[in-house]
């Protein structure tokens, strides 16, 4: 399954959509944005507990070749890279990189056109 694909509109791939999250700048109305980021993910982490629904926590890896073949491969969009001490700064890119392979939306469009 994929997400563009449900997207663009594949019905086959639509009832499969779900929120995976891996950062919490404001919850339940409280801003976090101050605090580390690993402090932020620990209150992140009960959030899937109290609610019924598709969200799950995207998972923290460890940097591996397998992980680098799964991007390259298409079956991993890419991952995030963040510093577990920065805190959340809005709008900017500050503390995280995306690490992913440039053709990766180009292979799930002409997979979409399926």
């Amino acid at each position: 399954m994929t997400t563009m694909s449900a997207l663009l509109g594949s019905k086959q791939h639509r009832t499969d959509l779900r929120l995976v999250v891996f950062d919490v700048p404001v919850l339940a109305g409280v801003d976090l944005g101050s605090l580390p980021q690993q402090e932020r993910r620990d209150r992140l982490e009960q959030v899937p507990q109290a609610l019924d629904g598709p969200l799950e926590l995207s998972p923290i890896v460890s940097p591996s070749r397998a992980l680098a073949i799964d991007i390259t491969d298409g079956r991993l969009e890419g991952i995030v890279l963040k510093d577990r001490r920065s805190p959340y700064n809005e709008g900017t890119r500050s503390g995280w990189w995306k690490v992913k392979d440039s053709r990766w939306i180009e292979r799930e469009a002409w997979r979409c056109d399926r």
